[in-house]
């Protein structure tokens, strides 16, 4: 993935080149020989960390062999320098613009197979169930034994004629068994979630190789244990901290919450709305995504400033046992250089790759496009694009093509509905005259509606006895309502035609509120319950007595509160006396409901302990 590709630097001066091609490894210290296999990207030239794994019985001695380009590159010489101010490599679209010159990054430094190099190993023992038991830093001479890529990698992992193939099958155990303990602690960094990787950070990544998330697995331990083991000797290196923002969920939760959402699109949303970006700083926080109270950068000295300068540190300060080579000042003030250059790159990058997006779409849209080629999720990026630039025409054709063969998704018609647009009066009567026999895609689409408009969907219901029985439903959304409710024996079948009644009244301009509902003439009468877990649709309960005794709708306030969300209902009886209650939970639901119960308990109409 080339995530850089927006970013221009210049080239390294002929100077710098020259120095490069000069540098030589000297054996300052006594290193010792170790072995391991590199496992990278197809194409990767700039090796920077290896493996290798021994079992001792139940328990498993891991080794990461990380390239040590301190042991080439003086401190403070002007490639040092410079290195400190490129930041970080650039993975264009053909090539890479490096940290550090090809010269050492690619040959000298990288992890080539066959070849010698120096390194600092992270020996990590673990025991029988992958909690970390000792670790410890020391320099060595790294031989490759194999350099493969991911493919071939996984493809050894499931051929029992290569001889690597119980190596990696010992590596695949572990790696699983690391995952299951971060996740059993609540991390959502480097696990699935509704089908979709998240990475260390918590945001959505492809993985397509097994071998992939065996090196994420043991680089995730290698960061870590190194962070412990500098939080354990009060040593200021640069870590690597996430704090979650004040709405998030608490981490065991979070998985389920992902789950319900669905579409990579929402849970892209809600993932920003919870976790804050990750930044570096010379002191510990914690990491929240990995769970982890404390998290670092050790493993890409080849290609990240933060590994690099870890380095320097933590060979100073624990294997050789003289001072940091960095004063606290001057680690802040890198850490300050590094996270404006990620929040910079990011921002331009984002510009960047929207601007690309947007000319490739208005050539598809501006031309007579074959759009029958495009997969469903490439033709819901051009209905977004077409309905806020350019209107419906030149896809009206494929979109009702896709419509009848039911192709569309519960996000497409979410733009289709609730975008305004040009021509929409020509199609949008073929749209619901289709989603009136498919209302279940209106709850859907409502749903995404709600997650992305951050407002609530709710329901009402009611049983009645008139022909024939059953329930007769109403969606609230934004405020309002249909006049009619969605009417069935099944009260599932009555919330999906509830969901179409109030679409269809949206785009009519009918939405009504609440108090102004149809009502049905013979309904149950909502009786005094006597306890709360008889009680499945508190609000629904309340707006309904609210209704039958001609009192004003509630009003519910929300407020981040401690990493929760603060509800407060608001209700005024027959004598215009408020009733208010407050109460704090997780998610805005959660609180809304339980807000509600104290009130329907202030009323009279259930019985709290």
């Amino acid at each position: 993935m080339h995530i850089n590709s927006a970013i221009k630097r210049k080239p390294f001066p002929t100077s710098i080149i020259q120095q490069a091609e000069n540098l030589s490894f000297s054996l300052e210290h006594y290193r010792e020989e170790v072995m391991g296999i590199t496992i990278d990207a197809d194409g990767s030239r700039d090796l920077d960390d290896a493996i290798w794994l021994e079992p001792q019985g139940q328990n498993a001695l891991i080794s990461i062999h990380i390239a040590d380009p301190t042991s080439f590159i003086p401190i403070n010489s002007q490639l040092d320098q410079i290195i400190l101010d490129r930041i970080e490599t650039l993975y264009l679209k053909h090539g890479n613009d490096p940290m550090m010159p090809h010269i050492l990054s690619e040959n000298k430094i990288s992890l080539l197979e066959g070849k010698l190099r120096p390194t600092i190993t992270v020996e990590v023992l673990l025991d029988s169930d992958a909690q970390i038991s000792q670790t410890s830093l020391k320099l060595t001479l790294f031989n490759n034994l194999k350099q493969y890529t991911y493919n071939q990698a996984d493809n050894d992992l499931n051929d029992p004629s290569s001889p690597f193939f119980i190596f990696l099958r010992n590596c695949d155990a572990w790696s699983q068994k690391l995952n299951y303990k971060r996740s059993s602690t609540g991390a959502i960094g480097g696990t699935y979630q509704a089908g979709l990787y998240l990475n260390e950070e918590g945001l959505i990544e492809t993985i397509n190789y097994r071998s992939q998330q065996i090196i994420q697995e043991f680089m995730i331990l290698a960061n870590g244990a190194v962070a412990n083991l500098a939080e354990e000797h009060k040593l200021p290196i640069i870590y690597r901290n996430q704090i979650a923002s004040a709405i998030a969920p608490e981490q065991k939760t979070m998985g389920e919450a992902l789950l319900s959402l669905g579409i990579p699109e929402l849970m892209r949303k809600k993932l920003q709305s919870w976790l804050n970006p990750a930044d570096y700083e010379p002191y510990v926080l914690g990491h929240f995504a990995l769970a982890l109270s404390s998290y670092t950068h050790f493993t890409s000295p080849i290609r990240r400033v933060a590994d690099y300068i870890n380095h320097r540190i933590l060979k100073a300060v624990i294997i050789e046992q003289i001072e940091s080579p960095y004063t606290l000042e001057e680690l802040t003030n890198i850490c300050k250089r590094i996270n404006k250059y990620k929040l910079d790159s990011k921002i331009e990058r984002d510009d960047f790759f929207a601007q690309n997006n947007e000319h490739k779409l208005q050539n598809l849209t501006a031309k007579n496009t074959n759009f029958n080629q495009f997969s469903d999720k490439e033709f819901s990026e051009i209905i977004k694009y077409s309905l806020q630039k350019e209107g419906i025409k030149n896809i009206q054709n494929e979109v009702l093509i896709r419509l009848k063969n039911h192709l569309l998704k519960p996000l497409d018609y979410y733009y289709l509905t609730f975008f305004d647009y040009q021509e929409k009066e020509n199609t949008i009567g073929v749209i619901m005259e289709f989603l009136a026999n498919n209302s279940n895609l209106v709850t859907q689409s409502l749903t995404i509606a709600s997650q992305l408009k951050q407002s609530d969907l709710e329901f009402v219901e009611q049983e009645f006895f008139s022909e024939g029985g059953g329930y007769a439903v109403w969606t609230i959304f934004q405020n309002a309502t249909s006049l009619k409710p969605g009417k069935d024996k099944n009260k599932t079948i009555a919330k999906h035609k509830a969901c179409y009644a109030w679409l269809e009244s949206y785009l009519k301009k009918e939405l009504v509120d609440f108090n102004q509902r149809e009502i049905e003439q013979e309904t149950l009468e909502i009786e005094s319950i006597n306890s709360p877990e008889e009680v499945d649709n508190p609000i629904g309960i309340l707006n309904e007595f609210l209704m039958k005794n001609k009192l004003k709708t509630p009003k519910y306030d929300f407020s981040a509160k401690n990493g929760e969300w603060e509800c407060v209902v608001i209700v005024e009886d027959k004598e215009g006396k408020k009733i208010m209650q407050t109460y704090q939970a997780n998610s805005k639901k959660v609180a809304k409901q339980k807000a509600t119960l104290l009130v329907l308990n202030e009323l009279g109409l259930i019985a709290l302990e």
